[in-house]
């Protein structure tokens, strides 16, 4: 409780777009199951399908739509796509955090708060071996923030069905990809699901009860 209220201790929340948590959690942990056998087994069981290669064929939409229809069964909302509100009490102790960084721009964020403490020029440069700053050195490896990615998979509807999901999230804090996309969206006239029911190999997916 000191910890979260104290003077003495700077509070630090990192956050991410829900939309592109969603979709870096059904890529990296479904479509492409890059997790250990236990944690698959876990998400094949949440997701109602039989064996765990059956996970690859879980489309984008139908992730999220089986999400948003058991929204209100809070045992299938595992770390990786939770909403960042059900963390470190959040939804009370959010005004507690003097820091807030946004994922999309981590690197300018974390600069910011650690010039503002005096810390940058000790900790945050040449912070790995080749001499980067601290967080350039993953700057390569966060392809899902790429509005034309998400744009290949969100529809307005879509989008809508994660505004509800995570509800207290974006009550909490400002997401602007998300409002960035949804106009980008509206411009291109993207309303329904339209994946297709196919993978990215084309393969027919599976349904979700």
């Amino acid at each position: 409780k000191e910890m979260m209220t104290s003077t003495e201790w700077k509070r630090i929340v990192v956050i991410r777009d829900p939309l592109e948590r969603l979709l870096s959690a059904w890529h990296v942990k479904i479509f492409q199951m890059r997790d250990s056998r236990k944690n698959l087994e876990t998400y094949a069981k949440i997701l109602q399908v039989k064996n765990i290669e059956d996970l690859s064929k879980i489309s984008f939409d139908a992730f999220i739509n089986f999400l948003y229809d058991n929204r209100n069964r809070p045992e299938i909302f595992v770390f990786h796509w939770a909403p960042t509100s059900y963390f470190c009490n959040l939804k009370e102790t959010s005004d507690n955090y003097q820091y807030v960084l946004r994922f999309h721009h981590l690197y300018e964020d974390t600069r910011c708060m650690m010039d503002e403490l005096g810390l940058w020029y000790e900790y945050g440069t040449n912070f790995s071996p080749d001499g980067k700053d601290i967080f350039r050195i993953n700057d390569s490896l966060q392809v899902t923030n790429s509005h034309d990615k998400l744009s290949r998979y969100y529809t307005i509807d879509l989008v809508r069905k994660v505004k509800q999901l995570f509800e207290k999230d974006y009550e909490l804090f400002d997401f602007p990809v998300t409002k960035e996309l949804e106009h980008r969206l509206r411009e291109t006239g993207k309303t329904e699901d339209s994946s297709g029911r196919k993978t990215e190999d084309g393969d027919t997916t599976i349904e979700l009860e």
